[in-house]
């Protein structure tokens, strides 16, 4: 029997299994880049998409705050296309001035609502937002 050529076929196969598990290696490695790559390019969408999607609810906001202040007389607006607050228009009214007008409308329709389920406590923040909320509707 040739002994050392069996030992140089054994050797060749444990380099071809070599080579092969290299290139498998290097296969995979190939596909996690490729994949990692994908993935941030996903991600990178989705902020873009994201960013889109605030600057458009920023903007309705705005349009939302504006047309609101507009129905509240003395309210300052800002320009379109300026980024700064407004300086008040005026000091708030002093304690001897009497109430505002709005805030006492408020106070009245918060009254109701609570005279009418019973002054049944711990609805009374409740009452108030939804009384404001109703005085700022738009009306028909």
């Amino acid at each position: 029997m040739n002994r050392p050529i069996d030992d140089r076929k054994k050797l060749a196969i444990r380099a071809l299994g070599t080579a092969r598990a290299k290139a498998a290696i290097a296969e995979g490695e190939t596909r996690a880049k490729l994949a990692m790559e994908e993935a941030e390019a996903t991600v990178e969408a989705v902020i873009a998409e994201a960013e889109a999607r605030v600057r458009a609810l920023m903007a309705e906001s705005y349009q939302r705050a504006q047309a609101l202040a507009r129905r509240i007389p003395g309210t300052p607006t800002l320009s379109d296309g300026e980024n700064t607050r407004p300086e008040p228009v005026a000091k708030a009214p002093s304690p001897e001035a009497g109430p505002d007008p709005f805030r006492k409308a408020v106070s009245v329709r918060a009254y109701y609502k609570a005279e009418k389920r019973g002054f049944e406590p711990g609805q009374e923040v409740k009452d108030w937002l939804d009384a404001e909320r109703e005085l700022m509707a738009p009306t028909s």
